[in-house]
């Protein structure tokens, strides 16, 4: 059988010949706009039931009522509670706020690593941090509103996804997730990924731009748009020809909660098809299609629109799924749900428990007629009619109450996002260290979703974001912007365009909950005082754990403006033996900058004194020499440096100044020293204790 099965696959082999094989090889995935709306439909089947899950999700986050109040006023119930208790609403924004705390809560952003040797590879990944956050700050209230969506996106459903809408821009929008369709078994990592579809409301407004005017359809055609397809698309929608899907509740649902069920024709955005499709050449195409039959050509198509899925779109997950399907793949308010409504359902009960309590009920008694007209209300007084009696009902409101509490604890410990009952322990714990311990149990929880969450956003958000900061040649403002700012670093271009740059979140997973940053930033200020550590870096860290990253610029003096005190202190002390004359060596570690601007400040009076009196001690004039040569060196770092040039020119004209008046003090020095020995006499009084290097050597 194996021989015949081997026989079967090599005749098969034989009948392809390498015509028809080529021919397959040209094929596009995508041939035409009614193949493409056959594969849109069938996801659109496909993703019924998920999408008609996410709306509910979705009402019960936006305050929709539990249940259909009319139907409980058809069955007589219409007096019982039916309201909106906002529980989901409130689990969304405490789940949400470590996720957001855990990008924006750090100095930086971003953490870079060059893998260059050089000698200044540090400061050139500060740049780069430092430049990126500059342009989020560009982006400015935009950034903001995506981030939030997208935070939602990822938190309610499991995925938030980061669109492109420009091949050179590093903004990206944050998509509906209840739009992108994704074929049935697919994963969740973008290398496997054939096909997506991302369905959009369009306004027409925004397609006339882009025929409105010659420049425009020029411009536009060679992009890929097909000018004629774009005006019967717009023709059709101004005349209300165009026809919704109404397999697409999410379309319903927005308009339900804008109260908006009224359908117009003219005004209606267009709903239109975006077909991402990796083609048999490994290039991925973009495929534009309207949704109802009105045009049957595309819109837009590029068969080689991007090289790889990050390039188009960017991906967090909430988890891994099910072996890595994305239908898999369910976010944190749709795991919580169902014991949501649960919850929702007994508070009502026990508001209904409580107004019947507070009640006067009354029954009919056996006498009373069966026409017996109602209770008849004249202002302050009410005519009850005969018969009735009353009844005293007492509600066994405690039991109820007791079955909340437990389903909220119940909630609390089973959500990794926020512990109630440590939180309690830590509170009552005895000691510090115990409190350490149960805070960092609390932490572990949440640790592994927040190294996920990380690794997500810095390998398909904003890595792609700094490939397109640093791509050569891109014209977007944003590009440019950071080009510049990067070069008046001193950076230079081979690093910002050309060297290999890994890209992290700054953040660590450590930190994701609250009391772990609290402990994060005690040891943070411990490590300030430690010999050896970067002072500064701890500071910031410390800063930013306790009151923000905003605060880290805000709250602490700018390097440069009275900054590194620790090393200024250090500098203050070299003075004094500098003074005696003792030379000292300089290490490449050192803030360069600080020391050498106080070694200049004794230099300085030195130096002024002498171009007041002319005279100048044996002391003194070691000082002069030895504080010098010192200082030198730190300027010779500082100009090497192309991070601080700055800098540089800042302490330069000081120590130029000072070194000229060294120069001259030495020369009459050696003239007079010369003079001596013509006459026979000895050293004269001031001369230097030891030869001078001339000022500037080496620089």
């Amino acid at each position: 059988m194996a021989k015949k099965g081997i026989s079967q696959v090599d005749n098969t082999k034989a009948l392809i010949t390498q015509a028809q094989w080529e021919e397959v090889d040209s094929v596009k995935r995508i041939r035409d706009v009614p193949s493409a709306r056959e594969l849109y439909s069938r996801f659109m089947l496909e993703n019924t039931k998920r999408c008609a899950n996410f709306v509910e999700i979705r009402g019960a986050v936006e305050g929709a009522r539990p249940r259909n109040q009319t139907e409980l006023e058809s069955q007589g119930m219409g007096w019982q509670a039916n309201c909106n208790t906002g529980d989901a609403r409130a689990l969304l924004e405490r789940a949400q706020k470590p996720f957001h705390t855990l990008v924006e809560s750090q100095p930086e952003r971003l953490s870079f690593t060059i893998h260059t040797n050089g000698t200044h590879t540090q400061k050139y990944e500060k740049a780069f941090a430092k430049n990126f956050d500059r342009f989020i700050d560009d982006w400015g209230a935009d950034y903001k509103s995506q981030w939030q969506m997208l935070s939602d996106n990822h938190i309610q459903f499991g995925s938030g996804v980061a669109l492109w809408p420009f091949q050179d821009s590093p903004r990206w929008a944050s998509v509906n997730v209840e739009r992108v369709l994704f074929p049935k078994d697919a994963r969740i990592s973008p290398d496997k990924w054939d096909i997506v579809m991302m369905i959009r409301d369009v306004p027409v407004s925004e397609l006339w731009l882009k025929v409105s005017d010659k420049k425009n359809r020029k411009t536009n055609e060679e992009a890929g748009w097909n000018i004629d397809a774009l005006k019967q698309a717009i023709f059709y929608n101004l005349y209300g020809n165009q026809r919704r899907d109404y397999r697409d509740f999410t379309r319903w649902a927005d308009d339900m909660v804008q109260n908006d069920v009224v359908i117009t024709g003219k005004y209606q955005p267009l709903q239109l098809v975006w077909a991402y499709v990796r083609n048999l050449d490994g290039k991925i195409g973009c495929y534009v299609f309207t949704v109802d039959g009105s045009v049957n050509e595309f819109l837009f198509q590029d068969d080689k629109y991007a090289e790889k899925w990050q390039e188009i779109m960017g991906a967090v997950w909430y988890d891994t799924g099910r072996d890595g399907l994305v239908h898999s793949v369910k976010g944190f308010l749709v795991k919580n749900y169902y014991h949501i409504q649960a919850i929702q359902r007994l508070k009502l009960r026990l508001i209904d428990s409580a107004a019947i309590g507070l009640s006067l009920n009354f029954k009919y008694g056996e006498d009373t007629p069966s026409d017996s007209p109602p209770i008849a209300n004249f202002g302050p007084i009410n005519m009850f009619p005969a018969g009735l009696e009353q009844v005293n009902t007492y509600p066994q409101i405690q039991q109820g109450a007791a079955i909340l509490e437990m389903l909220v604890q119940n909630q609390a410990e089973n959500s990794s996002l926020y512990k109630q009952q440590t939180n309690n322990q830590i509170a009552q714990s005895n000691t510090a260290r115990q409190a350490s311990i149960l805070a960092a149990q609390a932490g572990e929880l949440t640790e592994a979703s927040a190294a996920l969450f990380l690794s997500q956003v810095g390998e398909s958000i904003f890595s792609e974001q700094v490939r397109r900061l640093r791509k050569k040649g891109n014209t977007d403002p944003d590009a440019k912007s950071f080009v510049r700012r990067m070069r008046a670093d001193g950076v230079p271009d081979e690093i910002i365009f050309d060297a290999e740059i890994r890209v992290q979140c700054a953040a660590s997973a450590g930190i994701a909950s609250a009391m772990m940053r609290e402990q994060r930033a005690q040891q943070a200020l411990m490590m300030t005082n430690m010999q050896g550590s970067n002072q500064r870096y701890w500071l910031e860290q410390y800063v930013a754990y306790t009151w923000g990253s905003n605060a880290v610029d805000k709250g602490l003096l700018p390097e440069g403006t009275d900054s590194a005190p620790y090393e200024r202190k250090v500098a203050m002390l070299e003075n004094a033996s500098l003074g005696q004359g003792m030379q000292l060596p300089v290490d490449q570690a050192e803030a360069h900058f600080e020391h050498a601007q106080e070694h200049l400040k004794p230099l300085s009076q030195i130096a002024g004194q002498y171009m007041q009196t002319q005279q100048i001690t044996p002391e003194a004039t070691a000082a002069l020499v030895m504080g010098i040569q010192h200082v030198a060196q730190h300027i010779e770092f500082l100009k090497q440096d192309e991070t601080a040039k700055e800098k540089y020119q800042a302490v330069w004209p000081t120590f130029s100044q000072i070194s000229s008046v060294a120069t001259g003090i030495m020369r009459q020095m050696q003239k007079q020293q010369i003079e001596a020995q013509q006459q026979g006499g000895g050293m004269p009084q001031g001369a230097p204790p030891t030869q001078m290097v001339a000022p500037g050597q080496g620089m």
